[in-house]
């Protein structure tokens, strides 16, 4: 991604008649820059080049605009921008956008800045889904690569990198709604390899606060998948403990009525266990194993222990994406891309 070691200069004081319209951010304000970006808070003085060097959509924008001039010729707008108000700021064309000031603040300041937004640091959620959201939308590959891959140290696609997840803070702070917002932006911006675990985590939240936490979040259609997701998981979850609990092992031939009374009781334990928490280690998991005799403790662990990684390897189709393998191919095509 490229960045312009150029500083920020003050903007010069505003007359009386803009005052009451956008104003410069001093963030994001460059001495010579020659394009200024506006919302309806705050104007950004930026160099086509550098949005032109990062961003396809704005390199076509840039590229089929007409110069502003005094027969009426507008400047170029963005995506919604708005008809009214001045062409120009002190000579330099305008684009009007309607994006969140906050997010064409964050993507502007990593943008100039590598130190902004690094994939191994941690961010806040405003950022990261700003960060997301604009990227997509303005086709900034390397920037919506890099969030990807942060995303991806909390939402992993192998079990091992799930299990460790506690270990990368990827935000500052992190609760139920700001997950299912989360999930509804990912959705939208297709970037399905953070998918699995994000519909999977939404589906472990009681779906009764739905409608009245997080149905501002996150749409009907995508509310759907969760539920039908998690009935499928729970499905799934029965269908490989079951299909384990017939694997002919040393304990089943076991002649012990203590056995044979509690091994019935052990699996479907074992299956509410998982269905809470299928990919997360628990010692209660293993408590109820301790009155068997040896070979059915053998065999009790041999069987459960399978369970979180063939469920692992399920986990995409749950909620109709495809294999693990394909949606990594997807990162990795986006990676391999070229900018041109």
């Amino acid at each position: 991604m490229l960045t312009s070691p150029l500083a920020n200069s003050a903007p010069r004081k505003l007359s009386p008649a803009r005052a009451s319209g956008p104003t410069p951010n001093k963030k994001v304000w460059k001495s010579d820059g020659n394009i200024v970006l506006a919302t309806d808070k705050h104007l950004y003085r930026v160099h086509k080049s550098v949005l032109s060097e990062n961003s396809l959509v704005f390199r076509d924008m840039l590229d089929l605009a007409s110069p502003d001039s005094d027969d009426g010729e507008k400047s170029p707008e963005g995506d919604g921008a708005s008809e009214n108000g001045p062409n120009s700021w002190e000579g330099l064309p305008v684009v009007r956008l309607r994006d969140k000031d906050e997010e064409l603040e964050y993507l502007l300041r990593a943008l100039y800045s590598r130190r902004f937004f690094r994939v191994h640091e941690q961010s806040t959620v405003p950022i990261v889904t700003g960060l997301l959201n604009l990227s997509n939308k303005y086709d900034v590959p390397d920037l919506r690569y890099d969030v990807v891959k942060h995303l991806q140290r909390y939402f992993p696609s192998t079990l091992e990198e799930y299990k460790l997840r506690d270990n990368h803070k990827i935000f500052a702070h992190f609760d139920d709604a700001d997950l299912h917002r989360l999930l509804a932006l990912a959705h939208h911006c297709n970037a399905r390899v953070v998918l699995p675990v994000l519909f999977y985590l939404c589906a472990l939240v009681d779906e009764r606060l739905y409608e009245n936490i997080y149905a501002s979040h996150v749409p009907p259609h995508v509310f759907q998948i969760i539920r039908e997701g998690g009935k499928k998981l729970r499905t799934g979850t029965w269908e490989v403990i079951d299909r384990g609990s017939r694997k002919r092992t040393s304990g089943q031939d076991c002649s012990s009525k203590s056995c044979k009374a509690r091994r019935g009781y052990y699996y479907v334990a074992e299956y509410y266990k998982f269905c809470r928490t299928p990919f997360d280690d628990d010692d209660n998991k293993s408590k109820d194993v301790r009155y068997f005799c040896a070979n059915c403790k053998y065999a009790a662990f041999s069987r459960i222990s399978c369970v979180p990684g063939e469920l692992w390897e399920k986990l995409p189709s749950f909620f109709d994406l495809p294999e693990w393998n394909v949606l990594k191919a997807e990162v990795d095509s986006e990676s391999a891309d070229e900018f041109n």
